[in-house]
């Protein structure tokens, strides 16, 4: 993996933790990988209050957000909203099998992780995603990479390589409520475990989509889910975002996230799909271990954190 691209990524999160609050998932190019984490907004910006459409009659619709008006949402979208956040409220642990499917948009190049997720809320926020298969240009190849938070260290592990990157990402006396790492981002995609509904109204311009019909035979990674409710969120600030939308897709049951959706300023398309989710059940001790690995034939890399980056 060229140097670069890794450290293009992770540095992405050496910024002060009172910016911060770090959401993840993990970004795999064709060329390389790298694990990118993103932010909903600064920990010390003032929440905009919302309003209701216009009447009960018209349209859902939203409006940008400025600096003198809050941002307008529909009924029914900040009624699911507030469920979703109630949900996300209850949340202690989740692990689920996860697919990462990220089509480049130049060079239509598509290529799918298979995996799990681990994700703990706290008091100290943390996860842990393994990648044990890759698809590619029409073949499976087995894969044994880690990537990790402890809630103050990153670990990007390479098994196949005997490749180990760790890097301090929040200074170790960051308050818990600065540490999220499954916060919805600014970044191409995230995985919106947990859900604050003002800092997303803040932050985005929101609105259900209609559900569409699709034939059973249809790849759920590229339409509609069955009993879910569709949400699309499109940053108010299109020029500094790094994205143009997120969707996102949740269960109506369960209230938890099914599928995220993200396109980026390039073009490039990522989908990342939960599955079989487990909500609020032990952890196997160790599951966040960032510590360096023992054995020979090791290439290791710490960076600890450094003021101001």
């Amino acid at each position: 993996m060229p140097q670069h691209a890794r450290r293009s990524a992770l540095d992405l999160l050496r910024r002060p933790a009172g910016r911060l609050f770090v959401s993840a998932l993990i970004c795999a190019g064709a060329a390389a990988s790298a694990t990118t984490f993103f932010a909903i907004a600064r920990a010390d910006e003032p929440v905009a209050a919302t309003t209701a459409a216009p009447s009960a009659t018209a349209p859902a619709t939203t409006s940008p957000a400025t600096a003198t008006s809050a941002p307008t949402v529909s009924p029914e979208a900040s009624a699911w909203l507030d469920k979703i956040e109630a949900k996300a409220a209850t949340i202690r642990t989740l692990e689920c099998k996860l697919r990462y499917d990220r089509t480049q948009g130049l060079l239509k190049d598509t290529q799918a992780r298979f995996g799990s997720l681990t994700y703990r809320t706290g008091p100290v926020p943390g996860f842990a995603v393994h990648f044990d298969r890759l698809y590619v240009d029409g073949r499976n190849e087995r894969s044994n990479r880690w990537y990790i938070y402890d809630g103050t260290w990153l670990v990007e592990k390479l098994e196949d390589q005997k490749q180990f990157f760790k890097r301090q990402i929040v200074p170790p006396d960051a308050p818990a409520d600065r540490r999220d790492p499954l916060a919805l981002g600014e970044g191409p995609f995230a995985v919106p475990v947990t859900m604050n509904k003002q800092r997303v109204l803040r932050r985005y311009q929101v609105e259900l989509v209609p559900p569409v019909a699709l034939p059973a035979s249809a790849d759920p990674a590229k339409g509609e889910l069955a009993n879910s409710v569709h949400i699309r969120m499109v940053p108010h600030d299109q020029d500094s975002a790094s994205f143009q939308e997120i969707d996102i897709w949740y269960d109506r049951e369960s209230l938890l996230p099914v599928k995220v959706r993200s396109l980026n300023d390039s073009k490039t398309e990522s989908v990342i799909q939960l599955r079989e989710p487990q909500v609020n059940q032990p952890i196997e001790s160790g599951v966040f271990d960032t510590s360096l690995p023992k054995g020979e034939g090791w290439r290791t890399e710490v960076t600890p954190w450094e003021k101001g980056h």
